[in-house]
């Protein structure tokens, strides 16, 4: 008797520990986006078309990259500014992180930059900063840019 109320009692845990993961947490959702391009030989904005989520009346974008060298020609390390242009048509603000991948000629990863940001809400245009540092042997044989956007939005 003992033994099939031990049992009763585990089943019992385990249906309620079903029922309450089967619960959603706060409605939080995301999307992966990715993009890439040659890494920009000057500082001008270079136009992004796929770091982007969007909702039936809202989008979250990336629209812009440009690349603002910091160093001298010749400095160890190399050190710069990825600057995207970003903005939101949300009501509310979203998150999102930013992973760069800088490949050489063969596709082969060189350095890995990564930062999150919080993109507020309303839609004007806002720079969003990734900072650089890489050796410069390293930096020699940078030739793209893979740029993956996380984008998570709440309810």
């Amino acid at each position: 008797m003992r033994t099939i109320s031990t049992s009763m009692a585990i089943i019992a845990s385990l249906g309620t520990l079903f029922v309450v993961s089967a619960q959603p947490a706060a409605a939080q959702v995301m999307k992966v986006a990715a993009e890439s391009l040659q890494v920009p030989i000057d500082d001008e904005p270079r136009p992004l078309h796929k770091l982007y989520y969007g909702g039936r009346t809202w989008i979250v974008h990336f629209t812009a990259i440009a690349l603002h060298r910091e160093s001298e020609p010749g400095a160890d390390p190399v050190r710069g500014l990825w600057i995207f242009t970003g903005h939101s048509t949300r009501p509310k603000p979203a998150r999102a992180q930013l992973m760069l991948t800088l490949l050489d000629e063969n596709g082969a990863t060189v350095a890995t930059l990564k930062k999150s940001f919080l993109i507020k809400s309303g839609g004007d245009a806002r720079p969003y900063t990734v900072e650089m540092e890489v050796p410069a042997a390293d930096w020699a044989r940078v030739e793209r840019v893979k740029i993956q956007g996380n984008f998570f939005v709440g309810s």
